[in-house]
């Protein structure tokens, strides 16, 4: 007998739009883009320095199925006419967020994989309510 214990990660509920995400992963990473020149000392020297938008990937699950053909109409929209979106990860804001992809699988009868791509130039902390 060992003490490891096997632990099942809860879901974070994340919501998209009217849709209730129940997300099993998030990847978040930054970047910025450098550009460098040759100098006259024959090295290179950093001549402009920008930061990209943040890249937010969201897995997870809907609800049930009944919502995926909805889903997939709604993400579309979204997509077509890019449309801002605002979301929270459990204390973090991601604010005016450009869907970049999106996928749906709908793998058996009872839950529908949903995977999303989002580009996003607002992150700050989450105001928690108080009950």
């Amino acid at each position: 007998m060992n003490d490891f214990e096997c632990i099942n990660p809860v879901p974070v509920r994340v919501n998209i739009g009217d849709f209730c995400l129940f997300t099993e992963y998030i990847k978040i990473s930054g970047n910025s883009v450098i550009n460098e020149q040759p100098n006259v000392a024959g090295g290179t020297s950093v001549t402009n320095r920008s930061v990209k938008n943040t890249s937010v990937i969201l897995n997870g699950r809907l609800a049930c199925d009944s919502d995926f053909k909805n889903f997939v109409i709604y993400a579309e929209n979204i997509l077509k006419n890019k449309i801002p979106l605002d979301f929270q990860y459990k204390n973090i804001s991601f604010g005016s967020g450009c869907l970049k992809s999106y996928s749906a699988e709908n793998k058996n009868l009872s839950v529908v994989d949903i995977k999303l791509v989002f580009s996003v130039p607002e992150i700050s902390e989450a105001v928690q309510n108080e009950c």
